[in-house]
């Protein structure tokens, strides 16, 4: 067998919420999107140009002070997404890689 994971998992349906964010103090809301196999996790930035995408990867660790935040460049500028840990453990812990 090759290096593709054949039990890969990925939610069932669309889940979402909306509070305010614990360090920005601004409205956010989230959608977890079912993925399709070796997609990985990816968070797509909807309030940037373009929904800016930054894969859950550590070549795209930007900073660990107080939160992990995850950095791409996108069309010439920065997209970062911060406090990341808490959701990608939970995805660890359930077995969600996609």
């Amino acid at each position: 067998m090759g290096a593709r994971n054949l039990r890969q998992r990925t939610v069932r349906e669309k889940v979402s919420c909306s509070g305010i964010g614990l360090h920005c103090g601004k409205q956010i809301s989230l959608e977890i999107l079912p993925a399709p196999v070796d997609h990985g996790i990816t968070f797509v930035r909807s309030d940037m140009g373009n929904h800016a995408e930054v894969r859950a990867d550590s070549r795209h660790l930007a900073d660990t002070t107080l939160a992990t935040t995850l950095g791409a460049g996108v069309n010439g500028s920065r997209a970062t997404i911060a406090t990341v840990e808490h959701l990608l453990a939970a995805f660890f812990g359930l077995g969600i890689d996609n």
